[in-house]
């Protein structure tokens, strides 16, 4: 006894694949639209993000210093602060994870190995390359 196969027609088998494609691609397309609209609304509230130096300090003998920010812009939830030199040295020496609030002024103080230290960086990574510079007076 033979036994016949049967398959679902070649116009079935379109139908389904072209249903599946365009459930996958339905999926995918609504998550990368509420995904690019979060980046979108990021990169919106990072082009105000603003922090003015009001002054820093260094003692090289202690390797301690201290510096005073004011933020003009608005709430920062959390930034790295990083010392650096001549020759392009740099060093992460805080991090700080509670938020600097629109026109708070804030006093950080921190310790470093770094010789020569010329001035303060900050970096806001929720900010991807916005950094802010004050010069050791």
């Amino acid at each position: 006894m033979k036994y016949k196969l049967k398959g679902i027609s070649p116009i079935v088998a379109s139908v389904l694949l072209i249903a599946f494609s365009t459930a996958i691609a339905a999926v995918v397309g609504t998550w990368a639209m509420g995904y690019t609209q979060g980046q979108l609304t990021d990169i919106e509230l990072c082009e105000d993000v603003n922090v003015e130096f009001l002054n820093v300090s260094y003692d090289s003998s202690s390797k301690e210093g201290s510096f005073r920010i004011q933020n003009t812009g608005p709430t920062i939830d959390k930034y790295d602060v990083y010392v650096f030199a001549s020759g392009n040295l740099e060093e992460k020496v805080k991090e700080i994870t509670t938020p600097l609030k629109k026109s708070e002024k804030k006093t950080i103080i921190f310790e470093t190995e770094v010789e020569n230290v010329k001035g303060i960086k900050i970096k806001i990574p929720t900010c991807f390359g916005k950094s802010f510079f004050g010069l050791v007076k």
